[in-house]
């Protein structure tokens, strides 16, 4: 009954995922144990964004999307696929966009008064930021994040630090499009978006489809599939 969901674990869908020594997929759950969105107002739905300058409780380091426990057990997770049986691939599988998007350019002061969305890592950097770290601190022979919900298709650079272009590069990105739903981005904001962020080799809002993935012991190998107009059957 009802009663069984108020377990902690009685919903868990966080799980990993061998494909023999080729590939482990991190599936993870960035949804139940999540902090609450910062200076969310009282009976929001807690969509939207908030003005980071503006919100300290954006950045408190005990906030975290993933929770503790989760956040543990991933780290302990990639750790071992850094291991000498560890996989050729250590795949973290999640449903939001893991880059930082910054639309307020370069400047300090800009940032602070940028909108910062605060449902995805955004709007959970230290939670981010320990990610990264465990990624440096043990780091897997080939890592790549997969990600969706935006509506967009993106491809980016993992950095140790987003914010100087000169520092490691940890991961690869891709973030899938909706298969038939719409953007509310432009084409002109997602231009801007690469302009202000250099680890964001691809954006494009416009087009809708699936991502193909062709996978071997040397290449990960991404193609974007897009259908010119996905209100017809017949679309190629």
């Amino acid at each position: 009954g009802l009663q069984g969901l108020a377990r902690p674990d009685a919903l868990r869908i966080y799980q990993r995922s061998d494909f023999g020594r080729l590939a482990r997929f991190h599936l993870l759950d960035d949804r139940q144990y999540r902090a609450v969105q910062a200076c969310r107002e009282a009976g929001s739905s807690g969509a939207g964004a908030v003005r980071a300058g503006r919100c300290a409780e954006l950045n408190d380091p005990k906030r975290s999307l993933l929770g503790p426990a989760q956040e543990q057990w991933l780290a302990q997770g990639l750790a071992q696929d850094a291991g000498p049986l560890g996989p050729r691939w250590s795949v973290i599988a999640q449903q939001t966009l893991f880059s930082p998007r910054h639309y307020g350019g370069a400047s300090t002061a800009a940032r602070a008064d940028e909108p910062t969305p605060t449902d995805p890592w955004d709007g959970y950097p230290a939670a981010r930021q320990r990610l990264l770290a465990d990624l440096q601190a043990t780091p897997p022979r080939n890592t790549v994040l997969i990600g969706g919900d935006v509506h967009q298709n993106y491809v980016c650079r993992v950095q140790a630090d987003p914010d100087r272009p000169d520092s490691p590069v940890l991961a690869s990105e891709f973030c899938g499009t909706s298969i038939s739903s719409h953007s509310s981005a432009t084409l002109e904001r997602a231009a801007a978006l690469q302009r202000d962020n250099p680890h964001i080799l691809l954006a494009r809002p416009d087009q809708r489809g699936y991502a193909w993935v062709e996978l071997s012991p040397q290449r990960w190998q991404t193609t974007l599939m897009a259908v010119d107009d996905p209100g017809r059957a017949d679309s190629p």
